[in-house]
């Protein structure tokens, strides 16, 4: 039996809706079982979904801007990405990764956290780029800088733990300098990922967390 989506396929709020993803499902259709990842945000469990083996994320909702953050992911993820293929080795994962991306750019979403335990690969090996818990519209945060931030009387250290966000040996050297993300900085944190599917090794992972800001800076100072 398939999933049955209901009329009207909108949110709670209302403000997230789809033709074909079900975005509220009867609680006889799934189960939670045994958690099998955690991240600040959210709570990762193995489940199943009318009858099939899935992953359920679970959101950490402790205030209204987790809230609102949730609502955004729900949105982005109406956008459905699906590029299929039979069969897939290490070009293919690259090639279709850097298409979904480029589908993500196209729409004036930033990703802000690609890596390796954002693509998922299904039994085909087929890759789906996920968690989208921190992507933004570029248009939100364009607008945003550090100087109207200053001028508005908040301190700097609000606008750098909302903006400088990511996973640090992904994170391209723009965002450790404390600029804004760009489509640049995901295609940066794209090719540490496929360098890393290539090689097994992650650059600089030798070194200390704040060493390893220093090493990525100066290498992006000798490339400019």
């Amino acid at each position: 039996m398939g999933i049955q989506i209901l009329e009207p396929n909108t949110c709670i709020r209302g403000c997230c809706s789809s033709p074909s993803i079900p975005l509220h499902l009867p609680p006889s259709s799934y189960t939670l079982l045994s958690p099998i990842a955690r991240g600040a945000e959210s709570v990762v469990f193995e489940g199943t979904l009318d009858g099939m083996k899935v992953a359920v994320k679970k959101p950490i909702l402790s205030t209204s801007e987790d809230i609102n953050k949730f609502h955004k992911e729900l949105q982005l993820l109406c956008y459905q990405i699906v590029i299929n293929t039979p069969q897939c080795d290490v070009k293919q994962i690259e090639g279709l990764t850097a298409k979904a991306l480029q589908y993500l750019h196209n729409l004036g979403i930033v990703h802000r956290d690609v890596k390796p335990a954002n693509i998922l690969l299904d039994k085909n090996l087929s890759p789906h780029l996920t968690h989208f818990g921190l992507a933004e519209y570029k248009n939100d945060f364009t607008r945003v800088s550090i100087e109207n931030w200053k001028s508005s009387g908040k301190p700097t250290g609000g606008f750098h733990k909302k903006n400088m966000v990511g996973t640090l040996i992904y994170m391209a050297p723009e965002v450790l300098k404390k600029d804004l993300h760009t489509e640049k900085s995901d295609v940066y944190s794209f090719r540490v990922s496929i360098n890393e599917l290539l090689t097994g090794v992650v650059p600089y992972t030798d070194l200390r967390a704040e060493a390893q800001q220093q090493t990525i800076g100066r290498a992006s100072r000798r490339s400019d």
